[in-house]
């Protein structure tokens, strides 16, 4: 045997050891009572949903059922390699609606994963250059859906713009709006509508030790505004005309919001020193 051979069997030895590991969880659970025939795509899959964890609240059997009943359709093609983006239903890894989508590019090694989210729905859309773009819907809550924008860059997905949809209104928010200071200046005014449960997302680059402050606040209901830092723990209410000394440097999210059912308009000033 040539080392050539040896190293095309080791290459694919992964889809061999996730088939086979897949298929007997199958018969024991009566799932596939006869046997399973896993193609390349639904073992990757496999390998997939392993390495990234995605499927770990599943019992064994669980698991096995998911990655052999997943929807996989082609995206494209990548060199040599084939592209597939893969719907992975299981009631064990699926939220109220939201479920687990993997973009994996089948190589002759083990899979890439180019993308894993949590969504309803992913749709591909846009000319292929060389792999669509990619629409996610996920289910926030009964009035709000999240929409994530993704494309492919430097060998894996990454989202470009995210989103909310209202489902009575159809009204559509940025997150992460760019809050942009004039040349200069220390302080930028917002303004913009929000109500319960419906806010304004803000993004700016802040230092350690910089001081936040909002003032002249004009809007018909009292607003609740909260600083996110850039680590997931920095959740900081913030009181009008009270300065708050950020925690470190990095990105900083405010979100603006009332306790209105209907969208108020509002305006604000955000200084920061």
């Amino acid at each position: 045997m040539t080392n050539i051979a040896r190293a095309s069997e080791k290459d694919e030895s992964w889809m061999r050891a996730v088939v086979v590991s897949i298929v007997a969880a199958l018969v024991l659970s009566g799932v596939a009572a006869g046997g399973a025939d896993l193609d390349r795509a639904h073992a990757a899959v496999g390998a997939a949903t392993a390495s990234d964890r995605t499927l770990d609240g599943c019992k064994e059997r669980e698991r096995a059922a998911a990655v052999a009943g997943a929807t996989i359709s082609k995206l494209g093609t990548i060199g040599p390699d084939e592209v597939v983006i893969a719907a992975v239903h299981a009631s064990c890894a699926c939220g109220n609606v939201n479920c687990p989508y993997l973009v994996l590019r089948l190589q002759a090694s083990r899979p890439a994963i180019l993308l894993s989210t949590v969504a309803y729905q992913v749709v591909p859309f846009g000319s292929a250059r060389p792999l669509p773009k990619l629409r996610e819907h996920a289910h926030d809550s009964a009035l709000v859906t999240v929409e994530a924008i993704d494309e492919y860059r430097d060998g894996r997905y990454v989202a470009v713009e995210t989103a909310r949809l209202r489902g009575d209104t159809g009204e559509r928010k940025l997150n992460d709006v760019p809050i942009r200071f004039l040349a200069g200046a220390s302080s930028a005014k917002l303004s913009g509508r929000a109500s319960l449960g419906w806010y304004d997302d803000y993004a700016f680059v802040g230092a350690k030790g910089q001081r936040l402050t909002i003032s002249g606040i004009a809007s018909q209901k009292p607003l609740t505004l909260t600083l996110f830092g850039p680590k997931d723990a920095q959740v900081m209410p913030l009181a009008p005309n009270v300065p708050l000394a950020l925690p470190a440097r990095g990105t900083f999210h405010l979100h603006v919001e009332n306790g209105s059912d209907t969208a108020l308009p509002y305006t604000l000033t955000l200084s920061i020193r």
